[in-house]
């Protein structure tokens, strides 16, 4: 009879550990759910639904791209500038933001961006555990590439101007832009994709390129600079055969010039041939 109860009390002391263990075990996947979905609470951005720029910070980073079409492209410089397009939008991080304008006279009025959005972030950097990477692709091809290559396709026509203000555009994203305090401790970009041929009744490149310091003592160049502290700038130079003479060091001397007193970084020149 003894042997009997010291059996059955065995048996329950091991019904019980299991059963100890078996909530512990509960408990700790139901700890390590919440735990999951307060953190996924915490760590949830607030985003624009239709910019995907957040909406309780500034973005991670400006980017800004001016596309000059204002002379005719053949289809090399056509395909190389929508290659060059497409580089800079992959270089936006997650929730950079990118803005694209064209070179254009806008008299008194500042320059309208054709596309202005924040980058949502690709499948790839999310995990699956804590995310939806199909998600996060999908709405990134819909509602920040497919857009954006629409918008690339559509500002690269044929087309031919007797003004080309490029220093008057660039005046114009920079106080629209960068200016804004919201970007003052952002990393900022500004993306040039234009043959660098200044044509306004200011300055006409095509009558000779002068030296930066005589053309900073003019008027004109009062009138047309601004601020782009903390700025690194690109530019895709368009090459034209027919200029020559008016491209090339001297050329692209003037330009430094220029963006250093505008506080601005010159940081490369890719040519575009064609």
């Amino acid at each position: 009879m003894a042997r009997s109860k010291s059996r059955f009390k065995e048996r329950k002391d091991r019904k019980d550990k299991l059963g100890i263990f078996l909530i512990v075990v509960v408990l700790l996947c139901m700890l390590i759910g919440g735990g999951i979905i307060l953190r996924n609470y915490f760590l949830q951005e607030k985003y624009d639904s239709l910019t995907f720029c957040p909406t309780d910070k500034s973005p991670s980073s400006l980017t800004i791209v001016l596309v000059d079409v204002t002379d005719t492209l053949n289809e090399r410089q056509k395909t190389s500038i929508f290659n060059a397009l497409e580089e800079i939008r992959d270089d936006v991080g997650k929730r950079g933001k990118l803005e694209v304008f064209l070179v254009k006279i806008s008299e008194d009025k500042l320059l309208e961006p054709l596309f202005d959005h924040c980058n949502p972030g690709r499948g790839k950097d999310v995990s699956v555990v804590y995310g939806n990477p199909g998600l996060v692709e999908k709405r990134w091809k819909r509602g920040f590439s497919e857009p954006l290559t629409a918008i690339f396709k559509k500002i690269i026509p044929e087309g031919q101007d007797t003004i080309s203000p490029l220093m008057e555009s660039i005046q114009s994203v920079a106080l629209s832009s960068f200016d804004k305090p919201m970007y003052r401790n952002v990393p900022k970009k500004l993306f040039m994709i234009s043959d660098m041929l200044q044509n306004t009744q200011g300055l006409s490149h095509y009558q000779g390129i002068p030296s930066f310091e005589s053309f900073r003592k003019l008027p004109y160049y009062k009138k047309v600079r601004c601020n782009l502290s903390g700025t690194d700038v690109g530019v895709f130079y368009i090459r034209r055969d027919v200029r020559n003479e008016i491209q090339g060091r001297t050329h692209v001397e003037f330009w430094q010039g220029y963006f250093q007193d505008q506080g601005a970084r010159l940081t490369y020149i890719k040519p575009i041939s064609g």
